[in-house]
């Protein structure tokens, strides 16, 4: 595979976002139990939704305790959301063994194991203050932020074709930065926010109820692989990727995410499909 050099936005790790033995390293806790893997995720909702110190909700988490857990006979931990780049920490520092949805770089390559299938695709989105020139066109190119005052989050990879623009970027470090950033736009204090899927802004943008203006951003798709780290079995590893690509194309997820994007809490969520 040809792997694109990128760049982070900070210094740091240079990977993010925007998820020992199996029997060992993973904690199996009491005898008999499965194993369990501690999972790291930035907030991206619908898809991970930040409960504050409590364990995220979302259609990710929902999808992956029904549908993959069981197959790989193992347990979800999930912690708390936390900032994209500390969620590259926790992986690197030890006190999480899985993101489920990370940007692959070649920097990320050299610090943490990758599975070799992408989970998820994304398509990147601008969200745009009321009365912006660009809102007369249907899509934007990356060209057209030129000179713009763009928000985008702490930690989080920004696609190659964003790279060496005169983007005049604010990196907002809160944990749901989503909402800040939409704020931002809204109030005018910001010309633009980048989002690296439509789903979370709109999502954010009903829970504040305020209008959204957003754009399709004419930049490469995002793959979303999952990331462990490195005293995870590599066996896991290699079982997690395929079987984690083939069920996130499944109409099993597609039903899972709908249902989320409607609203649908998780104290309502159906039982597993069939």
């Amino acid at each position: 595979m040809l792997l694109p050099r990128r760049r982070a936005l900070l210094g740091g790790a240079g990977w993010v976002l925007g998820l020992s033995g199996l029997f060992g390293a993973v904690s199996a806790g009491a005898q008999g139990a499965s194993p369990r893997l501690r999972v790291a995720t930035h907030s991206l909702p619908p898809y991970v939704i930040a409960q504050r110190a409590a364990p995220p909700q979302g259609a990710l988490r929902e999808f992956m305790d029904a549908e993959l857990a069981p197959l790989l006979g193992v347990q979800f931990d999930w912690l708390p959301v936390m900032t994209a780049l500390r969620v590259q920490r926790s992986l690197l520092d030890g006190s999480a063994e899985l993101a489920p949805l990370l940007t692959l770089s070649v920097a990320g390559l050299r610090e943490l194991q990758f599975a070799a299938e992408a989970s998820l695709f994304m398509d990147s989105f601008v969200a745009l203050r009321p009365g912006h020139p660009l809102l007369r066109r249907e899509r934007v190119q990356a060209a057209d932020l030129q000179g713009q005052h763009v928000g985008t989050a702490l930690g989080l990879l920004l696609p190659p074709d964003l790279e060496g623009l005169d983007i005049r970027w604010d990196v907002v470090s809160a944990t749901e930065a989503d909402r800040a950033i939409l704020t931002r736009v809204a109030r005018g204090q910001l010309d633009a926010g980048y989002f690296s899927n439509p789903e979370s802004p709109r999502w954010s943008a009903q829970q504040l109820g305020i209008p959204l203006q957003l754009r399709p951003l004419d930049v490469a798709r995002r793959a979303l692989f999952p990331a462990f780290a490195r005293h995870v079995d590599p066996e896991l590893v290699a079982r997690y990727g395929p079987l984690a690509a083939q069920h996130f194309a499944t109409e099993r997820w597609t039903r899972t995410l709908q249902r989320w994007l409607q609203g649908v809490s998780a104290a309502s969520t159906p039982a597993r499909s069939a």
